[in-house]
């Protein structure tokens, strides 16, 4: 993975997955902390890594993360190790109109 774009900015992170099981992928993130972070004012960056499975009905996910954040000589100053899940939300929102009355 590179990093060469100008819309790399802070509140953006950048990554890459790969499907490693049926259903199980790992992914990694990269990204800015512009003014650090909680206790952390010297953080400028971080790192992410999952590691997570899709439910039977593709619907959920649950997984494990660790989130590291340096400083700007690469030095590790937090991490944030855990567990994660989460549902998927339907595009199907509008309660009071057909997808076809959406439609303009």
């Amino acid at each position: 993975m590179e990093i060469e774009t100008p819309n790399f900015a802070p509140g953006v992170c950048m990554g890459t997955w790969k499907q490693i099981g049926g259903r199980t992928v790992k992914l990694f993130h990269v990204g800015w902390t512009v003014g650090g972070i909680p206790g952390h004012a010297e953080s400028v960056r971080f790192e992410l890594r999952e590691l997570n499975t899709v439910s039977h009905d593709r619907i959920s996910f649950d997984g494990t993360y660790d989130q590291k954040f340096f400083d700007a000589n690469g030095n590790l100053v937090a991490e944030d190790i855990g567990t994660i899940q989460a549902t998927r939300i339907s595009v199907n929102q509008f309660t009071d109109q057909s997808d076809a009355a959406a439609i303009k």
